[in-house]
């Protein structure tokens, strides 16, 4: 694209003597700027893509550890209902047992 404008500034500097002194003045400056500015485009592209990547990266562990998240909760909730299961079924097996169930009929 640089080569672009140079070609045609370069003609055009050739029939206009106005548009030859700018060449001489400003065409290096230019040209360096354009280079520049290229050069930070390449840049800014290659940090979006490097970006991009690690968003994704970091999107897909997200998604990691709620999955791993809702296996823990479902876990617990199990355990949770499996010891208040057993606690029930203590519970059931005190009140049927010989000694408590008479002094719970005396008082």
């Amino acid at each position: 694209m640089a080569s672009n404008n140079s070609d045609a500034s370069a003609d055009r500097s050739r029939g206009d003597p106005m548009e030859q002194v700018r060449e001489l003045l400003f065409g290096e400056t230019k040209r360096s700027a354009e280079r520049n500015v290229q050069s930070l485009d390449a840049k800014l592209e290659a940090l979006r893509a490097d970006f991009l990547a690690r968003f994704s990266d970091l999107e897909a562990r997200l998604v990691d550890l709620a999955r791993e998240t809702e296996r823990e909760r479902a876990a617990s909730i199990d355990a949770i209902g499996g010891a208040i299961a057993q606690l029930g079924a203590t519970v059931q097996g005190m009140s049927s047992a010989p000694g408590l169930s008479s002094r719970a009929k005396g008082k």
